[in-house]
């Protein structure tokens, strides 16, 4: 990472964003496009995006067969985007779905960009306490490659509405305009 470039890459925690969003702008859809708020808030920090990666579980067709062709549908246009997706389970007890194997394949894919030194920056978009074990990890990666790595973690933010960032990170709240300028007009819904 002996660059002049501050080079970033972006993680998607995408039920988290899409809560935050639904709470803090009244987005009901999650309808931004990962590749331009990634674009926007990467160049708020001085960086370049060179990467943006989306994780989200999508549950199977037999339990929720619209929502499974919207997140087919969605996360195709992503991938044709540049987009790394990642596909997670969604496990049910009764009617209530639980993602799987998404916080964890954030926590590797961060390592290995490290490793990889694809990035000088991790931002990730979420709140999610749990990813806050990965900035010592990265840290003494980088160490041992003679690199340095920041860890930021962006997150919806207003007046009303008001979380905080990943602890040991820095923050990156952003509002609704930011947040607007992101969407994507596309309608991925099934008819």
């Amino acid at each position: 990472m002996n660059s002049d470039v501050n080079r970033a890459a972006a993680l998607f925690d995408g039920m988290n964003l899409y809560h935050h969003a639904r709470n803090a702008f009244g987005d009901r859809d999650g309808g931004y496009d990962p590749v331009k708020l990634a674009r926007t808030i990467a160049k708020s920090q001085g960086c370049e995006l060179v990467q943006t990666r989306f994780y989200v579980g999508v549950p199977p067709p037999n339990r929720h067969r619209r929502l499974h062709g919207y997140w087919q549908a969605r996360l195709h246009a992503m991938e044709e985007n540049g987009v790394f997706v990642f596909r997670g389970a969604v496990n049910y007890a009764g009617d209530q779905g639980q993602e799987k194997g998404v916080d964890i394949r954030i926590g590797l894919d961060s390592i290995q960009l490290v490793l990889d030194e694809i990035c000088d920056t991790l931002i990730i978009f979420s709140t999610d306490q749990d990813f806050k074990q990965i900035r010592p990890t990265a840290i003494n990666v980088a160490k041992r490659l003679g690199t340095k790595v920041r860890m930021k973690s962006a997150f919806p933010r207003t007046d009303r509405y008001s979380v905080r960032g990943i602890d040991g990170t820095d923050w990156i709240p952003f509002g609704r305009e930011i947040y607007a300028a992101s969407i994507d007009p596309t309608n991925y819904w099934p008819k």
